[in-house]
């Protein structure tokens, strides 16, 4: 087979839908792809992991390009034919349907097929785009439902899709769902090119509300057999809720024009985390001769770790360490704080002029991309400053509080030995003291008992007044 590169080739550490299914795809594996396409995903499973491919592809121009890498393959159409009939009864340890379902007349009658052609313990995988989607929803809100030549309403759709109408698709036909992935898409950079800074904070926030309100596709797998009910309402509500986020700006200035508001893009980052990659598409048509990113909208603290612009494949600038972004990049109301690459945001317009040697040429898929953390506000790093001192403070109380009470159990301890010491030393003397008084009281006894204390009694009693006793 032909191992020479062409578009066709599939990169598996991309994050497509995809390149995540040919990842979970074991080596050697018999597959029975629906819809190829291309032939993408059917050259990576053939000739990278050795696996036995059969397809079904109903565009004869697809079925050319895509024959090479299969085992067998027919044209035919989905909807008009049976899958045991074109395989010739095989079955198979993977079946895929990547994009495939939602241009189907029956995507139902199809799956209940697919599910006859699998091995026990066999995987079917599913791709499908989301109809959910905030940039679908954002177009609907302005009363639009624009039909496109691809992506989520490509106009060849028959069917549109959410997480709950395919849950229900995929048990319907007798499937348990196994793992759900998700292709994250901003709004921004979808075919409908919606601005999220352009909406109201209430309305943005309504829309970020849902846990896949930024979903672009699902990515599905799913095994023959049945899930309770506690099972599929978990998978049809996930638990993880929205993440809040922050918005970043880029702006541009193309060549021969002067700085203007209305020129930038922006994106979306996640409150909390201290390391993320935004990413910002620029336009196509114009030169551009300067740019300037702002990380925050206002006082604060923030990480930034590199600095990327792309045109097309070509890298024009990297700054990959925080030291030289503070050096080549002109700060506005931003100041660095080495050695730890953060830099402090003072003003109410925070932003860096990016280095540009000559001005960015025309062209497709112009990016900008700024790993960083997301930006603590000021109030934030007040409180976080404030909390350390106090905390601080307390853990040096805390450890003096801790010597005094060593010095004092110590004192405690000691003054508990001496006393026991001197109660030892009193003992002693008071039963050496008692012993001296026994042996006295026997000697007052004997005393009293002899003959001469008896006379000396008589002579005591010849006094006058006095009897003598016997």
């Amino acid at each position: 087979m032909s191992g020479s590169s062409s578009p066709d080739e599939l990169d598996p550490e991309t994050s497509g839908s995809l390149a995540m299914i040919a990842r979970a795809v074991s080596a050697g594996s018999e597959v029975l792809e629906l819809g190829p396409g291309p032939g993408t995903l059917t050259r990576h499973l053939s000739d990278v992991l050795d696996c036995q491919v059969d397809c079904i592809e109903v565009a004869p121009e697809m079925a050319s390009s895509t024959r090479r890498w299969a085992r067998d393959l027919w044209e035919a159409d989905l909807d008009t034919s049976e899958l045991a009939a074109l395989t010739g009864g095989r079955s198979y340890d993977v079946v895929v349907t990547a994009d495939v379902l939602e241009h189907l007349a029956s995507p139902a009658h199809v799956l209940e097929q697919c599910r006859t052609r699998l091995r026990p313990e066999g995987d079917l995988f599913v791709s499908l785009p989301n109809v959910g989607h905030a940039a679908v929803v954002a177009e609907l809100l302005d009363g639009r439902f624009p039909y496109t030549d691809f992506g989520i309403l490509d106009r060849t759709h028959r069917w549109f899709f959410t997480r709950s109408s395919i849950l229900k698709l995929l048990r319907d036909a007798g499937f348990r769902v196994e793992h759900i992935d998700h292709i994250i898409r901003m709004p921004e950079t979808t075919e409908f090119q919606r601005r999220l800074d352009q909406l109201s904070d209430s309305m943005r926030d309504g829309l970020l509300r849902h846990a896949d309100a930024l979903t672009y596709q699902f990515v599905i797998r799913a095994r023959v057999g049945e899930m309770d009910e506690r099972e599929w309402a978990t998978l049809e509500a996930p638990t993880d809720p929205a993440e809040l986020t922050f918005r970043a700006k880029l702006y541009w200035i193309p060549e021969g024009e002067e700085a203007s508001e209305t020129k930038h893009v922006a994106a979306f980052g996640r409150l909390g985390r201290d390391r993320q990659a935004l990413t910002f598409l620029l336009p196509e048509e114009s030169a551009i001769r300067a740019l300037r990113f702002d990380p925050a909208e206002g006082p604060g603290f923030v990480r930034i770790e590199s600095i990327e612009i792309r045109s097309g494949t070509e890298t024009v600038l990297r700054l990959a360490e925080p030291s030289e972004i503070a050096e080549r990049c002109a700060l506005h109301a931003i100041e660095p704080l080495p050695p730890d690459g953060g830099f402090l945001m003072r003003g109410e317009d925070p932003f860096l002029a990016l280095p540009l040697r000559s001005p960015l040429p025309p062209g497709p898929n112009r990016t900008v991309v700024v790993e960083m953390s997301w930006p603590a506000s000021r109030d934030y790093a007040l409180a976080l400053q404030r909390f350390d001192v106090i905390s601080n403070e307390a853990n040096s109380r805390r450890a003096e509080l801790i010597s005094e009470n060593d010095t004092l159990r110590a004192r405690v301890e000691s003054l508990c030995a001496e006393h026991a010491a001197h109660l030892a030393n009193l003992t002693e003397k008071l039963e050496t003291t008692q012993k001296h008084a026994s042996a006295l009281e026997g000697v007052l006894r004997q005393v009293e008992q002899s003959k001469g204390w008896r006379a000396l009694e008589w002579l005591r009693a010849l006094k006058p007044g006095r009897r003598p006793t016997e």
